[in-house]
């Protein structure tokens, strides 16, 4: 009798695990497809990295980053350049981090991704856990800059009749709005708002609230590529021949930072890296955020100034490798990010 019942227990039990493998896979594919919101104000990534492509995104200790050596392919790493992996084979722009995703733009063929012609999903704003699964598609739109504010994606949708448009899509791909038929930068979003400069007539400096849409007059002046950072605005002053300028938010005191014309910049902790448009002698530089202890980095053209809290990434203009980097402070030393190519050969 005793046998009997055992044999009787035996097929309960398998039963009973096959119910529990199956409500773990349910519960497993909903977690999978649920869309996890962030909390409070949320900046995707820095403004001065997105204006340069967005091609490094620091969130979490971790550096997300296009890794030029590989087709631009998204990869991952320690802020000292250590531990690389390989995350997704996508070809990746205007990075952004947030809580358990990452955001960005595909605008690019890759030749590992080739058969998504056939799907038409060369272009777009996508999202992907930071683990590298579950790519979740946001639009298909061809765009910009992509920029993360709070709970929603702001991209530049580009199109044969309109050009460039601002539009933004929530993060769970539900909502999609058209905010402005212009070419409106969203990469400057700090503590829920959004810092850019008109481009339809006066290049103003303008504020729009993410959340209500609402808009207001900051700074009247020719500004481009607006910065906020601790209650200043740093742009380049279009009247001025592009010079870098910045202006106190409390006074709107205006400060001329250099007298040459720039191409573009970034900052990061005490220092502003910029390259000097010269046609005899162009130059990346590096000067205190005052405008003060102006350095040569080095001679020529770069481009795609990007920083994280250990190091300044950029490139020779018109190429894309190899990548050069420095330290964010202490000396200026520059090398070549030579460990991006030899971590294709590990992954």
């Amino acid at each position: 009798m005793k046998q009997k019942s055992k044999t009787k227990f035996i097929p309960l039990l398998v039963v009973m695990a096959i119910l529990i493998i199956i409500v773990s896979l349910s519960v497993s594919y909903r977690l999978s497809k649920r869309t996890f919101l962030n909390i409070g104000n949320i900046s995707g990534n820095t403004a001065g990295n997105l204006y340069n492509k967005g091609i490094f995104c620091e969130f979490d200790n971790k550096v997300f980053f296009s890794n030029s050596y590989d087709q631009g392919d998204l990869y991952v790493m320690n802020p000292d350049g250590t531990h690389i992996l390989k995350l997704f084979d996508d070809t990746v722009s205007y990075i952004n981090a947030a809580g358990k995703y990452i955001y960005y733009s595909r605008n690019n063929l890759n030749e590992d991704n080739i058969g998504e012609i056939f799907r038409g999903n060369l272009f777009g704003v996508y999202r992907i856990d930071q683990t590298g699964k579950n790519l979740f598609n946001l639009s298909k739109e061809t765009c910009g800059v992509v920029s993360l504010g709070n709970n929603q994606v702001f991209y530049q949708k580009y199109d044969t009749e309109t050009a460039l448009t601002l539009k933004s899509i929530s993060i769970d791909g539900v909502t999609k709005k058209d905010l402005e038929n212009s070419a409106i930068n969203p990469s400057c979003i700090v503590n829920g708002t959004m810092y850019y400069n008109n481009v339809v007539d006066n290049y103003n400096l303008m504020a729009m609230d993410i959340e209500t849409g609402s808009t207001s007059l900051v700074y009247e002046g020719t500004c481009w590529n607006p910065i906020y950072d601790d209650n200043y605005i740093y742009f380049m002053d279009i009247e001025n021949n592009y010079t870098l300028s910045r202006i106190n938010l409390t006074t709107l005191e205006k400060q001329n930072l250099t007298s040459e014309r720039i191409d573009t910049y970034n900052l990061y902790g005490e220092y502003i890296y910029y390259q000097i448009n010269d046609a005899t002698d162009p130059s990346l530089c590096r000067m205190k955020k005052d405008g003060t202890e102006t350095e040569i980095i080095l001679n020529g053209n770069f481009c795609n100034i990007n920083v994280t809290s250990e190091y300044v990434y950029f490139n020779r203009f018109g190429y894309d490798t190899p990548i050069f980097r420095m330290k964010t402070s202490g000396e200026i030393e520059v090398s070549r990010f030579d460990e991006a190519a030899d971590a294709i050969k590990t992954n």
